[in-house]
């Protein structure tokens, strides 16, 4: 069976949920939670078992299906996140809520448009057509066919070191197409730990010291994601060079529980963080060991509430999101949507694509300090209404598909060199909770333009030898 009709089957069901729960916002009151609770924990429930047959299919449609990445990240944000309302402690939710007030009302309407979003995003894929990418990309892959794992190692391990220690040590404002480059580190820990054969055991020892380094600096750098992301890559390099469920669940629980045992230091250093006038590496080391002091010793009267239930849980952002737009106080992310096709190195007066997380928590708290996300479709109806949402959920089920069909050439191909393009719409689906411009749109901006440049130069640059 064709996976896009797949989809199709599964986006009517995920739809009929979203139409159920915006008619159900309508018509509960204020403190009917219970709503929410049978909403998400039956959206859940058949979510769990499309995400079950995906990965009984096995890896290559995991490596190769975008969507089905998209609807786990889903589940977590959107299904297990909101039941943190009902099911969280006392503390938890209080802390969840002091950043915005949430009524059962608001908190289905969210659920609803999360869930209609998702209907279109994934109705949308299932009609796309990818023999025009196949036509295109087919030469590409032709050409880098001939590299080695161990060279196109050594060449993203170099190109991402050095990108990542400008990100690093810049105290301005760094090119999204530096932050791309950034995450070849990533691409390096996976290919070095998949490697076989000759010389295979010195790149398993260099993906795991890469791996230390770039968690290490994840953590100082006060990010959940940059921490943990590496460790993520590597586990799943150790699922393909050695297929084992056993091994692979040992690992994402330790995994699991090391999210869970950073959530609430990391949250700790960053409100240190603000009350510091010195932001190098020597004070976030010192800030770390505080953060961990307080948030874990059981003495301390100024421990956070954050935990990993309250990082999964968007509703309070969401809500404010709506509201803010139905007030005509909506974000701008969509007036950003053609910046990203223009190189900050051409125009560097080029607006920051990634703002719009910093002015939603302006409009809440009066600080641009911080960064707050409210996901993908609720962004779409911050800047635009239902209108955005359409727009969001269209364009980006059509980024995906696309990154589908290259990621589905490049694996049957065999070619290491494309992998990052491959598995670049896994970790896009992976951001659902991000914004459009800034998480969908502005990186695949960035990764085509380099593309078409590349076929560019392959089709006017390389000469012909010719034969006698």
């Amino acid at each position: 069976m064709r996976l896009p009709f797949v989809w199709r089957k599964v986006s009517v069901v995920f739809g009929g949920f979203g139409f159920v729960a915006l008619a159900a916002a309508n018509i509960i009151g204020p403190d009917d939670w219970y709503m929410l609770g049978l909403l998400c924990v039956s959206v859940l429930a058949y979510a769990i078992i499309i995400i079950v047959l995906g990965f009984r299919d096995g890896m290559r449609r995991i490596l190769t299906d975008p969507f089905l990445i998209l609807i786990i990240s889903f589940s977590l944000y959107y299904l297990v996140g909101p039941l943190l309302l009902i099911f969280g402690s006392e503390d938890e939710i209080s802390y969840v809520v002091s950043w915005y007030p949430v009524t059962a009302i608001n908190a289905v309407l969210v659920t609803s448009i999360n869930l209609i979003g998702l209907a279109i995003m994934l109705y949308i894929s299932s009609y796309f057509n990818g023999l025009g990418i196949v036509r295109t990309v087919q030469p590409v892959i032709s050409f880098f066919s001939k590299y080695s794992v161990e060279r196109v190692f050594w060449l993203f391990a170099m190109i991402g070191f050095i990108a990542f220690a400008i990100v690093q040590t810049s105290d301005e404002l760094v090119s999204g197409t530096i932050r791309i480059l950034a995450q070849l580190l990533l691409m390096a820990i996976l290919l070095g730990t998949i490697c076989q054969g000759r010389g295979s055991s010195r790149l398993h020892s260099l993906a795991i010291m890469i791996t230390i380094f770039t968690s290490v600096m994840g953590l100082l750098s006060f990010s959940k994601s940059e921490a943990m992301l590496p460790i993520v890559v590597l586990v799943l390099g150790l699922y393909l060079r050695s297929v084992s469920i056993k091994l692979i669940v040992i690992i994402l629980v330790i995994v699991f529980l090391g999210l869970g045992l950073i959530v609430k230091p990391i949250t700790e250093a960053r409100i240190m963080l603000l009350l510091s006038a010195d932001n190098s590496l020597s004070n976030r080391y010192y800030i770390l060991q505080e953060a961990f002091q307080k948030a874990y010793d059981s003495t301390s009267t100024n421990k956070t509430k954050a935990g990993l239930w309250t990082r999964l849980c968007y509703v309070p952002p969401q809500v404010a999101s709506v509201d803010l737009f139905d007030k005509g106080q909506g974000g701008h992310d969509m007036e950003l949507m053609f910046w990203v096709f223009i190189p900050r190195a051409i125009y560097p007066d080029k607006p920051i694509i990634t703002r719009t997380g910093n002015e939603l928590n302006a409009q809440v708290t009066g600080s641009e300090s911080s960064s707050t996300g409210v996901g993908l479709f609720v962004g779409g109806y911050y800047s635009l209404g239902w209108v955005g949402i359409i727009l969001v959920s269209v364009i980006s089920g059509l980024i995906l598909s696309i990154f589908a069909t290259v990621s589905r050439l490049i694996i049957s191909s065999g070619l290491m060199i494309g992998l990052p393009v491959g598995l670049f719409g896994n970790f896009m689906a992976f951001r659902i909770d991000g914004y459009f411009v800034g998480d969908y749109l502005g990186p695949f901006a960035m990764i085509m333009m380099t593309f078409l440049t590349v076929l560019f130069i392959l089709h006017t640059g390389i000469p012909k030898t010719s034969t006698k």
